[in-house]
């Protein structure tokens, strides 16, 4: 393709993007087959920064253009391979450590305050809560902030509670869990029919819930509100350090921020959140948390693009299939 081609296409593919569309990935494979000398390897390095920047994941037959491109390269050598990566976060194929899940102190402190401008004050909040609900959490989580780790009380206790209706029995072996054997500091978020509506047989037991609140505080919601604006809340004001425990997705929250701050939510839920996958013999088993980000990733020698081979994922979750592009041998 002559000089004039390669212009128009890069042109077509700025102001798609200038315009706020995310080109597709027939576009970007189509640009990339047309930038194959060394003078525009530029060019194709500011497609994968602009993958990495807005998280995006390539699909399959778009990673094999870019394994094609790399292994293509007159100038030097590179090698690609499609892998996965270990749960310490190495590369299975040339062993380098992605990129962690950590925030910044800067980075951390621009989420917590987007979380809270955003998601707890901003103008859609009170058609989950009201005036008066959020003043009471906002002086509660000014006076208890040093948490290890949040519960969304009622996701938690409808995963694995339902099929025995036993609630709150389920609830309180994850508490009892977290607090007794592994001595952490615990809040349960909740809604007040968890206490109004207990019983000593029902689904929620007097019993139960008075153990709970012995190992863990308990803030409870009025039945109409929503408990997620105040979860992010509580456990982004416990520091860097505390974790969360829910299985929603979070979309509507993150659909709330800034782009930027949308990449550092992800990238702090990846690190924060662990959901509830069974009891085994009374004993809650949770996902394990991220310990490395999945985004498109630099080093001197190598890239590492996560991407998507068309299996169905829940919410915000990455895929967990990788391709290895490494110089040299």
């Amino acid at each position: 393709m002559d000089h004039g081609e390669k212009q128009l296409g890069m042109s077509l593919l700025e102001e798609m993007i200038s315009t706020g569309l995310t080109p597709s990935d027939e576009c970007y494979g189509a640009v990339m087959r047309t930038l194959s000398l060394a003078e525009d390897e530029d060019r194709v390095y500011s497609i994968f920064e602009r993958m990495r920047n807005n998280v995006e994941f390539p699909s399959q037959s778009l990673a094999l253009h870019i394994k094609e491109w790399f292994e293509g390269k007159k100038t030097e050598k590179w090698t690609g391979a499609f892998t996965s990566i270990h749960s310490s976060g190495h590369c299975r194929v040339c062993d380098t450590r992605l990129e962690g899940t950590d925030l910044t102190d800067e980075e951390f402190q621009l989420l917590h305050d987007s979380v809270l401008r955003r998601v707890i004050h901003g103008k859609d909040i009170f058609r989950s809560t009201t005036p008066k609900e959020l003043k009471k959490f906002l002086d509660f989580i000014k006076d208890h902030h040093d948490y290890d780790v949040v519960v969304d009380g009622l996701n938690v206790a409808y995963t694995y509670g339902t099929k025995q209706k036993k609630y709150s029995r389920t609830l309180l072996k994850v508490v009892e869990h977290l607090a007794k054997q592994l001595g952490l500091r615990v809040l349960v978020l909740g809604r007040k029919h968890m206490k109004a509506g207990t019983s000593a047989h029902g689904a929620w037991r007097h019993s139960d819930m008075d153990t709970i609140e012995s190992q863990a505080d308990l803030f409870l919601t009025d039945d109409v509100s929503k408990d997620d604006p105040y979860l992010l809340s509580a456990t982004l004001s416990c520091g860097p350090h505390a974790r969360f425990i829910s299985g929603d997705f979070m979309r509507d929250h993150k659909a709330l921020l800034d782009q930027f701050v949308q990449q550092l939510f992800l990238k702090w839920l990846r690190g924060h959140q662990m959901k509830l996958l069974s009891l085994s013999y009374g004993a809650p088993i949770f996902s394990d948390v991220h310990t490395f980000d999945i985004v498109v990733q630099q080093t001197q020698n190598t890239w590492h693009f996560p991407y998507d081979n068309g299996e169905p994922r829940q919410g915000l979750e990455g895929p967990d299939k990788w391709l290895c592009v490494r110089r040299g041998n």
